[in-house]
């Protein structure tokens, strides 16, 4: 027997009468949220006003089996469950109803406890100062943030104390009982969880998010340290696990819109959207991808004008008959992430690009290909998908707007891309490539607060990448100097040399006649100049 439709996306024609109000936002916005729209002059408007509560009443009073699975004010929508057939052609005919879409086929009881989805505050806990001078050992997962210079953003003191990452994701399996994580409890960093499903356990049926948020919060001494590992985080299941329906992009709204209303800086979702379990009832094709007719793609575009970094993943359909990216990766305003290894290689499997409406998709690259990150078990492995390279990019994306607070999300995010070695040259693959966060940093830091002087690292010259590298490193020279390079092992003793003298803006130097390992490169220019680069990671 075929399934059938008994889940539906209900719009609303307005919000009128509504008991909520922009003038009061403290109704429906944490002081948090409130402080960053006040910040950067972001206007509370009727979108933000939550669904109105009499229209919801009036449908859930039509049948007792209808069960509300998610509200979106952003769209002014909700998900039911509803399997009378009748009561839903009752619904469409309610004079505040615009449309009524079939978006999913689950079998629910509601003997299930109605889970509570209205936003709570809860107490805002502080995340542990580190001391600028401290220093991290880290191990396997230096290649993952080196590529980005992240290791030198978090040299410099930013390791994303007093940020909030929310991240949207399946499950946290074991996530709140390995030992190594506890300290993230202690401290005060998990804000709070919050659970899409009726299950209201995220902390059972799924691993996803356990092995995405290490990636970014872990403080593992010489094994896993994350791209954020200061940072607080909220975590917030909006995928079912066990079925891919329609649905769940409403649970992404929902998830988005909690987010936004606890203040959140930063969303990471290693999730996408291509094909449903029931294709037939639910049809999708690659025109959908166009940033403008999901209803995740909606909300994440609207997040980021909220003043949200949103890191999404592209899509693991490279390889497929699918191809491209998926649904929210289309989303406009967001950096969608595509996966590299610390090699800098694409991925094969990562999704391409452009997005259907032709604008360059993914974003921009990161490792998502054999990638350091923590499993449910307490082992540290190496594990491989753009659901990986997303949350490397979330964790020094939060680093990277603490060391700009100047800046507001669409502007940091702007600046990212811009820092991607193939900025003036984006492609299918890499979008505008591998992002230079601390380059980024030293292009945009305001000199009256902050003093580059305080920094481990000093302002550059020359740029250097990819790092790690393989066979070869490049050093961008664009003032066409004549320069020294020299090759040193960590203890400061010179194993290669290099001089040139033809004017070149771009300089290749290679590397493998040199083993495995982390190495010091230091440039001497015809002025005089001297930079040195600590930790190339040289990975055959």
């Amino acid at each position: 027997m075929s399934a059938q439709v008994t889940c539906y996306r209900i719009h609303f024609t307005d919000k009128n009468n509504s008991p909520y109000s922009v003038q009061r936002p403290d109704e429906y916005l944490s002081e948090r949220a409130i402080a960053k729209r006040t910040r950067f002059q972001i206007p509370v408007t009727e979108a933000d006003l939550p669904v109105n509560p009499n229209y919801v009443s009036a449908i859930t009073d039509l049948d007792d089996d209808i069960y509300i699975f998610s509200k979106s004010k952003w769209t002014n929508t909700i998900a039911i469950y509803c399997p009378n057939n009748e009561v839903v052609i009752s619904i469409r005919n309610l004079p505040y109803v615009s449309a009524v879409e079939g978006i999913g086929t689950y079998v629910f009881s509601k003997n299930l406890t109605q889970a509570n989805h209205d936003f709570t505050f809860t107490e805002e806990n502080q995340s542990p100062v580190i001391n600028r001078t401290d220093s991290f050992h880290y191990g396997e997962s230096i290649g993952q943030i080196a590529i980005h210079n992240g290791h030198r953003l978090h040299a410099a003191g930013f390791r994303g104390e007093g940020m909030l990452i929310a991240v949207l994701d399946a499950g946290w399996e074991n996530f709140n009982s390995i030992s190594r994580f506890q300290p993230l409890y202690e401290n005060g960093q998990i804000w709070g969880e919050r659970d899409m499903l009726p299950t209201n356990n995220i902390y059972e049926g799924h691993a996803h998010g356990t092995y995405v948020t290490s990636i970014m919060a872990s403080s593992i001494d010489d094994s896993l340290v994350g791209t954020a590992p200061a940072a607080n985080y909220y975590l917030i299941r909006t995928e079912n696990p066990w079925s891919e329906q329609p649905i769940e992009e409403d649970f992404w709204a929902a998830g988005a819109e909690i987010a936004d209303s606890i203040g959140a800086d930063v969303i990471n979702s290693s999730l996408g959207y291509t094909t449903f379990d029931a294709d037939t009832l639910f049809p999708m094709d690659f025109s959908t991808c166009d940033g403008e007719t999901s209803i995740a793609s909606m909300a994440a575009t609207m997040a980021a004008e909220r003043g949200i970094i949103v890191c999404v993943s592209a899509g693991n359909e490279g390889s497929n008959a699918w191809h491209y990216i998926g649904r929210p990766a289309d989303a406009k305003e967001v950096l969608a992430v595509g996966a590299i290894n610390q090699d800098s290689v694409y991925a094969p499997f990562s999704s391409v690009g452009t997005s259907y409406d032709g604008r360059v998709k993914p974003d921009i690259a990161s490792v998502g290909w054999n990638t350091i990150v923590m499993s449910p078990g307490d082992s540290i492995i190496a594990g491989n998908g753009t659901s990986f390279a997303s949350p490397v990019m979330a964790g020094l994306s939060a680093c990277l707007w603490q060391a700009l607070p100047q800046k507001n999300a669409v502007e940091v995010m702007q600046i990212i891309r811009e820092s991607g070695h193939q900025w003036n040259l984006p492609d299918t693959l890499m979008g505008y490539g591998i992002p230079n966060l601390y380059q980024a940093f030293l292009d945009y830091y305001d000199p009256d607060t902050i003093r580059i002087s305080d920094f481990a690292a000093p302002v550059n010259h020359y740029q250097l990448y990819p790092n790690p590298c393989q066979t070869e490193f490049y050093i961008s020279n664009p003032a066409m100097n004549s320069i020294d390079i020299e090759i040193c092992d960590m203890r400061g003793r010179v194993l290669s040399q290099q001089r040139t003298t033809v004017p070149n803006a771009l300089i290749a130097v290679p590397v493998s006649h040199l083993p495995r390992g982390l190495y010091l490169i230091r440039i001497t220019d015809e002025n005089g100049w001297s930079e040195t680069y600590k930790q190339v990671l040289i990975a055959h």
